[in-house]
């Protein structure tokens, strides 16, 4: 019998023993007052009862998970207007984003990510990587000035909204405290800290992450719409009287946050819930795909896409999937608040991983290969939920360069040459005299600060005459 200070305890830990978790306490009685205290607070965070139907429907398989998903059909998409002829509804759509944006209606909601494991040694906050391929700024200073930036065009606030996991949230308000909220009005941004659950190994039992506490993982960028739903950002939306949010996550240096062209084509469109894609690099590229099933947008998962359908091409050549999510959406707040009054939530999806974690003597294991199993939810599921819905394709180079990889493609190296090729052409574009290479992109490291400019238009606004550039060069 375990001894337990309080009847509390004694309560918390009885919940554990009715879901099955009893291995949880397999250390009390070596743990120290304030061990058994922290642990124990840690397990009356935890929904137990979700978790048994998550272990039950994913793991064992004992609960029906439902009708097996349709064979997709391609999406129905709208190209980002180029010509002279589609300039005009470009132009309005940018218009009407403005506006919105100028009466106060847009918040930005970013997902920070954790740390960099996978990329460093050093497990640096993704975050804080030097993506400037000049400048050689964070991630974090370079959307905290395209915020800025916005906002001082539209002469307004703009609440940013960061969401974070447990193991960096405090971490994350530091780095901003320090670096004095990168310019940003300190009550305009916010934190916020995404539900966890337990992780669970083949049998869904919760793994120890030490001899007092359990090993969490936070569930997923879906967790946005549990932020949305709760304090304080509740709080910020009534007050603001936010209509609409632009989600984006943390490692695209290229996303165009807040995008007035973007909204303005949501809201011409009547649509709850807008989407931004752009083309598939390769029928195998590691990336999640729209399509249509049963007459509603969604996306597919890489993992999930049958191969006979990655290859699939259209009578013109492109891949029928091959509208690849970036990750960049806006969603209407009265959607949001519409399907939860309707009882509705994001599925859950689960998602194996090698997990260290403390076995029944204590040691700790450190697995090399798959033993565990993490619950998540993912945001593009709100799309099927949504009556009207809609997409705009954007040029991959201009606004999509995610940084995934140490190395090769989608590293923060390439994210750097990303970078330098869409300054290097906007620079161009003003008159500077820059080289070219074989592959057409710009030979030489440039960089524009987004309080110059966001994009090649903002940079025909602010110079009258052609602009001189050298590589290295850096427009601040």
């Amino acid at each position: 019998m375990l001894r337990l200070p309080t009847q509390t305890a004694q309560l918390l830990v009885a919940k554990v023993y009715e879901a099955g978790q009893e291995q949880i306490f397999d250390r009390w009685d070596d743990l120290d007052p304030d061990e058994q205290e922290a642990l124990l607070a840690q397990v009356g965070a935890v929904d137990f009862q979700l978790l048994n139907r998550l272990v039950a429907k994913h793991v064992k398989g004992s609960e029906p998970t439902g009708a097996e998903n349709p064979c997709p059909g391609p999406p129905e998409i709208t190209p980002l207007p180029r010509t002279p002829e589609d300039l005009a509804e470009r132009e309005r759509w940018r218009g009407i984003g403005e506006e919105v944006i100028r009466a106060g209606k847009l918040a930005v909601l970013m997902a920070a990510g954790g740390l960099g494991t996978r990329f460093s040694q050093d497990g640096l906050l993704k975050g804080t990587f030097p993506v400037g391929p000049v400048s050689g700024k964070s991630l974090f200073q370079l959307h905290a000035e395209k915020v800025l930036a916005l906002a001082r065009r539209c002469r307004t606030s703009i609440p940013w909204l960061i969401m974070t996991s447990a193991s960096v949230h405090e971490a994350t308000i530091e780095i901003f405290r320090e670096n004095r909220f990168f310019g940003l009005a300190p009550g305009d941004v916010s934190f916020h800290e995404q539900p966890s659950l337990p992780v669970v190994n083949r049998r869904g039992r919760i793994l120890m992450a030490s001899r007092a506490s359990l090993a969490m993982s936070p569930t997923g960028h879906g967790g946005a719409c549990t932020i949305l739903a709760g304090e304080p950002a509740r709080r910020i939306i009534e007050e603001r009287g936010i209509g609409h949010v632009f989600y984006f996550q943390v490692d695209n240096p290229l996303v165009r946050i807040g995008d007035p062209t973007f909204l303005g084509f949501h809201i011409a469109k009547g649509a709850h819930m807008s989407s931004k894609a752009a083309r598939k690099l390769a029928p195998d590229e590691r990336v999640g795909v729209f399509c249509s099933r049963n007459g509603k947008l969604s996306v597919i998962e890489y993992s999930e896409l049958p191969d006979e359908l990655k290859d699939r091409r259209a009578d013109e050549g492109d891949l029928e999937f091959g509208a690849a999510n970036v990750a960049i959406h806006i969603v209407d707040i009265e959607f949001l608040d519409a399907i939860r009054a309707e009882g509705k939530s994001l599925p859950f999806h689960i998602v194996e991983r090698a997990t260290p974690y403390i076995d029944k003597a204590g040691r700790r294991v450190r697995p090399k290969t798959l033993n565990s199993f993490r619950f998540e939810q993912f945001i593009f599921d709100l799309i099927p939920l949504a009556e009207r819905t809609a997409i705009l394709e954007v040029a991959r180079e201009e606004e999509f360069s995610p940084i995934r990889n140490a190395a090769g493609p989608d590293s923060l190296e390439s994210a750097r040459r990303d970078i330098a090729a869409l300054h290097g052409r906007w620079l161009r574009a003003m008159g500077a005299d820059i080289p070219l290479g074989e592959d057409g992109r710009p030979i030489g490291l440039f960089e524009v600060s987004p309080l110059v400019a966001t994009n090649v238009e903002e940079l025909r606004e602010r110079f009258d005459g052609p602009v001189e550039a050298q590589s290295p060069f850096y427009l601040q």
